[in-house]
């Protein structure tokens, strides 16, 4: 270890300089892996480009090796043995020494207690590389048997401790932005790029609380149970986040019927307007 001083170096940075440089005699790194974890819908990794992306930065990050052909020749043959009827999570992790650990799961729902989201401020340094990559380093948001939603101390939102945060205002869909400590996750990443979401820079807290709020209590089953009207449920097959939903809904409506649209998202009418149409036509037709 050494330094250099010269004519108009001051004691402040020089100091600072030796002290960075002596890190490494006794600076500890944790142990931790590269993560991605996505859906595998009918035999494929959805978003996988986005995935290996991913991998690709956060390797050439932290310095890990990181062999692209051999993690593709891992997947393929884990999905070859799939069944293409059931949707599956996918999380694939690269350790120190650049080999990969994939965990292929048959996809369920969280636990409904899970999802009684807490609002929790967030008090923890975020000045860590963790809060941006996703790794298994995760100490900077604290875990619970709930979800959480965190927010600044000035009340600013984040994200949540499983995924990105997006709020419904007056019909509009809002995420945090991404220059906030929050991990820009990669289907936060594909909403912004189709635009069903907008980048708002001042959600806060008592946003969120209004519509938890009005949201609390609210119950339709006894009203879906008694529609005695035909009902189509239609859903995307890339709408993940209501696809359980909606089919638990079409059983709850004595004459209620669900049809998935291949390929399409949350938005039908505008990412498959043609799609949705003909599903609405045929089921009309029928009566």
């Amino acid at each position: 270890m050494g330094g250099g001083i010269t004519w108009d170096s001051k004691w402040e940075s020089e100091y600072q300089e030796t002290k960075q440089k002596s890190a490494v005699l006794y600076r500890q790194e944790p142990h931790f892996e590269l993560l991605t974890t996505g859906c595998i819908h009918q035999g494929e990794l959805t978003f996988l480009e986005q995935h290996l992306t991913r991998l690709r930065e956060a390797s050439r990050y932290f310095a890990y090796p990181y062999d692209e052909p051999k993690l593709l020749k891992e997947l393929q043959e884990e999905l070859s043995h799939l069944d293409l009827n059931l949707d599956y999570r996918c999380r694939i992790a690269l350790q120190k020494n650049g080999t990969f650990h994939l965990v292929i799961t048959e996809l369920t729902d969280l636990p409904a207690s899970y999802l009684q989201a807490q609002l929790t401020e967030q008090k923890l340094d975020l000045a860590t590389p963790f809060t941006y990559f996703k790794t298994s380093q995760r100490d900077h948001l604290n875990q619970s048997d709930h979800e959480q939603i965190f927010h600044l101390p000035d009340e600013t939102l984040l994200e949540t401790t499983i995924g990105n945060l997006v709020l419904e205002i007056e019909g509009q869909r809002y995420t945090p932005p991404a220059h906030l400590p929050l991990l820009d996750g990669i289907y936060r990443r594909h909403l912004l790029e189709t635009q069903q979401v907008e980048e708002k820079q001042d959600a806060n807290k008592q946003q969120m609380i209004q519509i938890l709020t009005e949201l609390k209590g609210l119950n339709l089953t006894d009203t879906a149970k008694a529609c005695p009207l035909p009902s189509l449920v239609v859903c995307g097959s890339r709408d993940w986040a209501n696809q359980s939903s909606s089919k638990k809904l079409a059983k709850l409506l004595p004459k209620g019927r669900y049809q998935e649209i291949a390929d399409g998202g949350h938005l039908l009418n505008t990412e498959k307007p043609y799609e949705l149409a003909q599903a609405i036509k045929e089921f009309v037709a029928g009566f």
